[in-house]
């Protein structure tokens, strides 16, 4: 006897609680959620980006489907129809979505990750944990930041190994949440047709990959990658400075200057320039501590499109009052040109220009045009007189600390378990700069989270790091 079964439901989602929830019901549990219009059930036949996706029935619990039904948008209702009662009571549900990769992913992002791995400040839920392993390794490390960097430059236009969403069942409950990957979660429902009410309640807590301040644009008919996400910030002076006249076949140096009255922790930006003009040749980084070749990304450059980005060393707050600069483009002259604002300028389509302070406020740029160069003063970090870095966080067998030192000094490193504990300890002289103090016998401290005292004559810095 075949049994029937009416499904009725929509994708929903909220930021009540900081994530996103996708409910496969025609209910959500949050009261604010709203229907996600661009999501797709497919049939199985087509390559379709979203979904709920509806497996084959079974004699017992499934795994995640491969196969799906149906063709829904936003709102759906679907009438399933199992095997026999008695032998095949089993569908299996999960949400899907590969859509706009790059939708609430920015350079504040690499910030806080950044913030994560290094010690500073942990990311504080299971789910921003999830979001920032990009390539779904089930490790946080800087792997993932060179992955999200060269999602926002346009260098890779998806996530290599991992989907723009996942999904986790919204009953599941994460057994340690400071590191979800401690344990299995699923990431699909299975559904028993013969139990009470087995259709109700198929909700999923959704994670947008990369995106760990909840910045990402909801209930939009289609998300997309460079939808302005701008608080309450300021403008921030952008000035292209060019030393001598444009001529036909010459090369010309563009010399970018930046100000801000605020001090910054990241930025990114898109630039556009006319190629019957112009012809690129090369990005050059500046003076800004921190950039360097990575931070441009040219692969649209023969369309005239250019991006670069900056995060800042440590992600600490840097100080641009007084000017900074950034990076020089170096173009080939095709024409004369005798107005460069007409052939170089920001563009927004290409990538939302953004920089952020240290809360996370988002301001634009103004570029403008000059000769010569400004007055410039080579910006200072606003940080602690040493700086300190665990590297990687967490670890597994060795641990590095990175310290850098304004002077020498007298230098201690500890490390202490929860109880208060000292585990080891490292002090002796050490020059001005970066030292590295490897701890590689750490079997014996077992697993948790410790605290680390780095002391000089005059400072002292204490952080967290987690031992797996």
């Amino acid at each position: 006897m075949k049994k029937h079964f009416f499904l009725q439901g929509a994708v929903l989602l909220t930021k009540a609680f900081a994530f996103l929830i996708f409910s496969s019901l025609f209910f959500s549990m949050e009261p604010k959620a709203q229907p996600v219009t661009d999501v797709l059930v497919s049939n199985g036949g087509g390559n379709y980006q979203s979904g709920i996706l509806f497996g084959g029935y079974s004699k017992s619990p499934p795994a995640c489907p491969t196969a799906t039904l149906g063709s829904r948008t936003g709102n759906y209702s679907e009438e399933l129809q199992n095997g026999d009662s008695s032998s095949e009571d089993y569908f299996k549900e999960t949400s899907y979505t590969n859509n706009a990769p790059l939708n609430g992913v920015t350079t504040y992002d690499l910030v806080l990750i950044r913030k994560h791995i290094l010690g500073i400040e942990y990311l504080n839920s299971p789910y921003k944990i999830i979001a920032a392993d990009a390539n779904k390794s089930n490790y946080i490390s800087t792997i993932d930041i060179v992955i999200i960097r060269r999602l926002i430059l346009f260098i890779d236009t998806e996530f290599e190994n991992n989907t723009s969403w996942r999904f986790v069942p919204a009953t599941f409950v994460f057994p340690t949440p400071s590191n979800p990957f401690s344990t299995y979660f699923p990431e699909c429902l299975h559904v028993d047709l013969s139990a009470e009410n087995a259709i109700n309640n198929v909700d999923f807590i959704a994670i947008k990959v990369g995106d760990v301040d909840n910045s990402a644009m909801l209930c939009l008919p289609y998300f997309t990658d460079n939808e302005s996400n701008l608080r309450d910030g300021h403008h921030i002076n952008l000035k292209a400075i060019v030393d001598k006249k444009i001529v036909i076949e010459e090369t010309i140096l563009v010399d970018f200057w930046m100000d801000s009255p605020k001090e910054l922790v990241s930025w990114e930006m898109g630039l556009r320039f006319d190629t019957r003009y112009l012809e690129f040749e090369e990005a050059v980084p500046g003076d800004l501590e921190g950039m360097n070749v990575s931070c441009f990304g040219a692969t649209q450059a023969s369309e005239g499109k250019l991006r670069a980005l900056w995060v800042s060393p440590f992600a600490l707050p840097i100080s641009f009052e007084g000017g900074a600069r950034p990076f020089k483009l170096r173009f080939k002259a095709l024409r004369a040109i005798e107005d460069l604002t007409e052939v170089v300028f920001l563009d927004d389509s290409v990538l939302h220009g953004r920089a952020y302070e240290s809360d996370g406020t988002a301001n634009g740029f103004q570029l403008s045009f000059g000769e010569g160069s400004p007055l410039f003063t080579k910006p200072v970090p606003t940080r602690q007189a040493i700086s300190v870095a665990a590297v990687p966080n967490p670890f597994t067998d060795e641990l590095r600390v990175l310290v850098s030192v304004p002077e020498d000094d007298w230098l201690e490193v500890a490390l202490f378990d929860i109880n208060g504990r000292l585990v080891a300890s490292w002090s002796g002289e050490t020059d001005a700069g970066q030292r590295e103090v490897v701890f590689s016998d750490t079997k014996a401290w077992g697993e948790g989270v410790f605290t680390f005292r780095v002391r000089t004559s005059t400072d002292s810095v204490t952080g967290k790091v987690a031992k797996q």
